[in-house]
């Protein structure tokens, strides 16, 4: 007995001295934690550590680098968000490792805004676009001057530059007010115009009828200058049945819709001022085919859009799917509801455009676009009224159900509408959805991958065309074997009720 107590007492020893010595080791080893990051796009980060792990107790380091034209949105470690520390640190982060961690960083885009003042002097006033005065990097600003009566404009500079002739002859007239200018400018800094107006006493009447061979105007009485109130009388007519008036503008007031209507328009008015007449007769009815080699074809090619309602099909010669739709184009233009253009802006057997049409930001072919009196249209969506897309029921495949889009809340407009017509809210958007032209089928663009030319309706493919006003690139052809359906979409483009085509 007393022999085996010895052996077990033996054993006890050894298993507790050999413990003992496994926990000595232990405590010697050093310990060490695992750092990671969960980085977004737009930006990268490192460590200063090869393989992301440190000793307890070191002091670890992360570098966050945003990619050009973005910053850091956020930084959080674990739920803790540590955005403002990492900013006060120039994007660097310094902490003591006591145990595992997590990061996660975000980027967002740099938004750079520009304010534009105006200096305007007496006897005129000025109108920017947008709702306030700063406006992001790069957009387009509209600065529309407007003279009083019997005023001109005398100088436009933008600081120090003198303007003038470059706002007075940016576009045109303004829709046939003599005076009134809209300067059109893409803003890439702080801007300041000052605007001075002068004494405009000249009473004339001048008559600008382009394509007289299909309408004429006549003024009576025909006088080189006129008394202040003297009245004249304005005689249009349209000389055949197919001649169309793309516009015709007095005192800024557009009489087209009524001489298409009567065919013969007289009215009186009384000189308040200098007037142009300012007419464009033109057959809807024909399609008009402009190329990028013909000289002077920008000119041509602005005076033409300058009309009510234009219909563009930009194009280019090695494009394929441009010879695809043209029946469509052609069908389109025999109705006569618009003016219709095919405009080869590529015609040099490349498919890269011209750098003069760079303001419409062709970047695919074909692509058809509406205008109204030289603006583009788009169309909108309310989506106080009619939800986005991403919140529009679908299925899998993108099929929409109908009956959760509210009707009537599409809005065809030349800028976004401050409001929506039906419900009133600032609440307006492009919508997001797409049309199979061949069925008509309306679908969630890129509902579960990128955009894709096959309908989840009928399946066909190549006949989609997004719910905007923009038909472009690989997915846009309008194929020809639903005359009907091609029209009433281009109808949709230029914001036509689709139930005139019969």
């Amino acid at each position: 007995m007393k022999k085996l107590f010895a052996t077990v007492l033996a054993i006890l020893i050894a298993v507790f001295a050999g413990s003992a010595v496994f926990v000595a080791c232990n405590n010697d080893a050093t310990i060490k934690y695992e750092v990671t990051v969960n980085c977004g796009r737009n930006g990268s980060y490192t460590l200063d550590s090869s393989d992301g792990k440190y000793a307890e107790g070191s002091i670890a380091k992360l570098t966050i680098t945003p990619n050009a034209g973005y910053e850091i949105d956020a930084v959080k470690i674990g739920g803790k968000d540590i955005t403002q520390a990492v900013l006060d640190g120039n994007n660097v982060y310094e902490f003591t490792v006591d145990h595992a961690e997590e990061f996660t960083i975000t980027f967002k885009a740099i938004i750079v805004t520009y304010s534009v003042k105006v200096n305007c002097g007496k006897n005129g006033s000025y109108a920017l676009s947008g709702k306030t005065a700063v406006y992001n990097d790069g957009a387009e600003v509209k600065l529309t001057i407007v003279p009083d009566d019997r005023y001109k404009i005398a100088s436009v500079k933008d600081g120090s530059t003198d303007i003038t002739d470059k706002v007075l002859t940016s576009g045109g007239k303004d829709k046939g007010d003599e005076g009134k200018r809209t300067y059109k400018f893409n803003i890439d800094s702080d801007k300041e115009f000052t605007v001075a107006f002068i004494e405009d006493n000249e009473l004339s009447v001048t008559i600008k009828d382009y394509n007289s061979e299909l309408g004429s105007i006549e003024v009576s009485p025909q006088k080189e200058a006129y008394d202040l109130n003297e009245e004249v009388t304005i005689t249009a007519t349209l000389k055949s049945d197919q001649a169309t008036a793309g516009r015709f503008w007095v005192y800024g007031e557009n009489w087209a819709s009524e001489l298409n209507k009567s065919r013969t328009l007289v009215k009186t008015v009384k000189i308040t001022k200098r007037l142009t007449v300012d007419a464009y007769f033109d057959d809807w009815h024909v399609k008009t085919e402009i190329s990028a080699k013909t000289p002077g074809f920008m000119d041509e090619f602005l005076d033409m859009i300058n009309q009510e309602l234009v219909l563009v099909d930009f194009n280019a010669t090695a494009c394929g799917p441009c010879k695809e739709i043209e029946p469509a184009i052609d069908n389109f233009a025999k109705l006569g509801l618009a003016k219709v253009i095919s405009f080869n802006v590529a015609p040099r057997g490349d498919l890269v455009p011209v750098d003069e049409v760079e303001p419409y930001m062709i970047s695919g072919f074909p692509t058809v676009v509406g205008f109204s009196y030289g603006e583009e249209l788009k169309l909108y969506a309310c989506t106080n009224c009619n939800k986005k897309a991403q919140d529009i029921k679908a299925d899998a495949c993108g099929r929409v159900d109908e009956s959760s889009l509210a009707e009537n809340s599409w809005v065809i407009a030349t800028e976004r509408p401050d409001a929506c017509p039906k419900c009133g809210e600032d609440a307006m958007d492009v919508p997001e959805l797409a049309t199979c032209i061949s069925c008509g089928g309306l679908y969630v663009v890129g509902y579960s991958s990128d955009i894709s030319p096959v309908c989840p309706y009928c399946k066909s493919r190549s006949v989609w065309a997004p719910s905007i006003n923009r038909i472009t690139g690989k997915g846009s052809y309008l194929t020809t074997d639903n005359e009907k359906t091609q029209c009433r979409y281009l109808c949709e483009v230029l914001g036509l009720d689709p139930a005139l085509v019969k």
